[in-house]
């Protein structure tokens, strides 16, 4: 018999259902501790993907000894309405963990937790994803500031040294990324980055957030984990919407292939051929995009797999 207790996990406190009662503590480490005196030894915690709020808990019962589930938090969304809940608080939320676990524990894979290195290329991506997001908004602002007919030489400056700083901080803690990845997967690294149009920063990024690609066992699944698988909605012979991306998944990580399509469609030969194929069709220019991004997420696995630098020529063993 499985011990089975679902967290609702917020920035300050935490609810976790405990032989049917629910309890709250504290998200600091007194509390943490009067948890781990109270769990059941060998305790299946699972927890929804709420960001960072719920890391150190997660670390700290995988710690104990308890085995720790990390779940999608539309998969508990869809769960709740399928039971028609009209109640949604943080205890209810817990209760409903809880039960979604019991139900579904036989399915659930207990959470791969990355090692140091990885974890701390992803504090990285979101510290530079930011500090990008800073420098567009300032390098937009410095292009609207020039069309006046008399600019403001001390604005100017301020923003030109913001962004010249910004950059030289983004282009830092790339290299502190790449010196991470290093450290244990810099085979890997350069293979991924041998992909015509995936560069380096690109190839620490898709190492860290798959955990080095561990948990997958196709291509297929890496592509419906960033969102960017198709998405069918027919039904019947009336019912025929047009097709999209699931967009459930790595906004930052498509928006990041996105880009690399840009220049795989120009130099890489297949993702070349795929694209210009389907402009030639009438396909819509995002469509040929999309599917230029999952020929790169194809190729990646599969040089993932192969554990070989890329190779345009030699494409048949890759199943590109």
């Amino acid at each position: 018999m499985k011990f089975i207790s679902g967290i609702d996990v917020s920035k300050k406190y935490f609810d976790i259902e405990i032989s049917d009662k629910v309890f709250r503590f504290n998200m600091d480490n007194k509390d943490i501790k009067k948890l781990l005196k109270q769990l059941p030894s060998g305790s299946h915690c699972i927890l929804e993907s709420t960001g960072t709020y719920g890391n150190k808990l997660m670390w700290d019962l995988h710690s104990a000894g308890h085995i720790v589930y990390m779940v999608n938090p539309l998969q508990i969304s869809n769960f709740s309405k399928m039971k028609l809940s009209k109640v949604k608080t943080d205890k209810s939320d817990a209760k409903l963990i809880t039960e979604y676990g019991r139900m579904n524990i036989e399915c659930l894979k207990p959470y791969d937790f990355p090692d140091a290195g990885i974890q701390s290329v992803n504090q990285l991506e979101a510290v530079i994803s930011q500090l990008i997001k800073q420098r567009t908004a300032l390098t937009n602002q410095l292009e609207a500031l020039e069309q006046y007919k008399d600019i403001c030489k001390e604005a100017a400056v301020a923003l030109k040294k913001t962004i010249t700083y910004l950059s030289a901080k983004i282009t830092e803690l790339e290299k502190k990324q790449q010196d991470y990845i290093d450290k244990d997967n810099k085979t890997l690294r350069e293979n991924i980055s041998s992909v015509i149009g995936i560069g380096n920063s690109t190839a620490c990024m898709l190492i860290a957030v798959t955990n080095g690609f561990n948990n997958f066992e196709n291509f297929k699944q890496v592509s419906s984990y960033f969102g960017c698988c198709p998405r069918v909605f027919q039904s019947g012979s009336s019912v025929k919407r047009r097709g999209s991306i699931s967009k459930i998944g790595m906004a930052s990580v498509r928006t990041r292939l996105y880009l690399c399509a840009l220049s795989a469609k120009q130099y890489n030969p297949k993702c070349k051929e795929l694209f210009e194929r389907l402009i030639e069709n009438g396909k819509p220019f995002k469509v040929a995009m999309m599917a230029v991004v999952n020929k790169l997420i194809k190729q990646v696995f599969a040089i993932v797999r192969k554990n070989e630098k890329f190779d345009k020529n030699y494409n048949i063993s890759f199943g590109f």
